[in-house]
């Protein structure tokens, strides 16, 4: 039987030929996290110390996991310079790079302090509801070593660099052109509890078009908060979609992780309150 990472590389390889062929390059990989040691390797990248994970346990730590995350978001963004490097999403750590050889859990962009915050609140939340308070996800002294040890799997929909903006209908047309490599990606993420896809049109394929039109999984149940309808779960195969702001959203954070955090809760509470 095949890795995960085999069925990564052994998809990215079909996936990357295929963009080329459109005219699509500066393919960035994706997939479950490395979960070995950070290292900023012997020497500086220019005049900064470029930081990054190695491969390890990470396979063994989602198959052993009590819950399992998968962030699903629109492409790496590599801002105004086009001839950025793609990297390997899989390394990442969400420390800055700097000229000193040194790093500091406090010192990260929105980004990376998003997806720390929600992924603590997300994968510790008890099978009562009983959720992290947002003083403790936003300690980076809690969430940040959190975040390189947690059972996370990082997929974007969009394997080309692209820049800080992506327009919906933009977004949507790929995923059309893609949407084979899109499912056999997110196939390999199956044991993925909890799915949290950034932004409305990649929630809406998840939901319509993957689960309920390929897997045939129609019993979502959706779970509004204020204005917005925030997230369903199947009782079925017990799963958790959530439609969650980027992760750079303009919001401040308490609030962004509160919306997010109370009906997720209430799923949490549907689906193993009682086990």
């Amino acid at each position: 039987m095949m890795s995960i990472h085999e069925k990564e590389e052994a998809l990215f390889k079909r996936w990357e030929e295929f963009a080329k062929s459109r005219g699509d390059v500066n393919f960035a990989p994706d997939g479950l996290l490395y979960r070995g040691d950070a290292t900023a390797g012997d020497e500086p990248e220019g005049d900064k110390w470029v930081w990054g994970t190695v491969p390890a346990d990470e396979e063994k730590r989602w198959n052993d996991a009590r819950r399992r995350l998968l962030i699903v978001t629109k492409d790496l963004n590599n801002g105004d310079d086009d001839k950025l490097t793609p990297w390997d999403i899989r390394i990442e750590t969400g420390y800055k790079n700097t000229p000193a050889k040194d790093f500091d859990w406090w010192d990260c962009i929105k980004f990376y302090r998003s997806l720390r915050m929600w992924s603590y609140g997300l994968l510790k939340t008890k099978d009562n509801g009983e959720y992290p308070s947002f003083e403790e996800v936003a300690n980076m002294d809690n969430s940040a070593p959190f975040y390189l040890e947690a059972p996370i799997a990082r997929m974007n929909v969009k394997k080309e660099c692209g820049g800080g903006v992506v327009y919906d209908s933009v977004l949507s047309e790929h995923i059309k052109n893609y949407k084979d490599y899109i499912i056999e990606q997110l196939d390999i993420y199956d044991k993925a509890d909890i799915i949290f896809a950034s932004g409305k049109v990649i929630y809406k394929y998840i939901i319509d078009d993957y689960f309920t039109g390929y897997k045939k999984i129609k019993d979502w149940i959706t779970v509004s908060y204020g204005d917005r309808e925030w997230i369903n779960y199947s009782p079925s195969i017990k799963k958790i979609v959530i439609c969650g702001y980027h992760p750079s959203h303009r919001y401040g954070h308490e609030f962004a992780y509160n919306q997010m955090m109370k009906p997720f809760s209430e799923c949490v509470k549907m689906l193993w309150g009682n086990e």
